[in-house]
């Protein structure tokens, strides 16, 4: 039997932020527990931001068709958020100088004729100054 990788949100991090644009990258720990490699048909996630108690969309994000060998894979997706779509988190990120997000998705590795979904999420806290 063909078994469904395991899929953990290891990190976000800040790529670049200016007044235009946040980029960020997700970086996913995918484990193939298969002794052959896999095709994932796509790993797609929504950002959100905290914008007091509500969690409020932002983004979309999406990688389509790439292969996953036997064993660990490291896979980092970039995601570029413009600025304009959060200007109330923006207002409040620029006075805390930080800006927490959640991320939330779905893998879909193509095993044989099924395509199961497989659920992901991570809530982090990205600092928008230079350290």
């Amino acid at each position: 039997l063909i078994k469904e990788p395991e899929i953990e949100v290891k990190d976000v991090t800040l790529a670049s932020f200016d007044l235009s644009q946040i980029g960020i990258n997700l970086a996913l720990a995918i484990q193939n527990p298969n002794a052959l490699g896999m095709t994932l048909k796509s790993v797609s996630f929504d950002v959100h931001y905290k914008n007091g108690e509500e969690w409020v969309f932002i983004s979309h994000g999406e990688r389509r068709k790439f292969e996953i060998k036997p064993g660990d894979n490291a896979v980092t997706i970039p995601l570029s958020i413009k600025t304009s779509e959060i200007p109330t988190a923006l207002a409040g990120a620029l006075l805390e100088g930080a800006i927490t997000l959640k991320i939330t998705g779905t893998a879909r590795p193509d095993l044989l004729l099924i395509a199961p979904e497989i659920p992901f999420s991570k809530v982090k806290t990205l600092s928008l100054t230079q350290d």
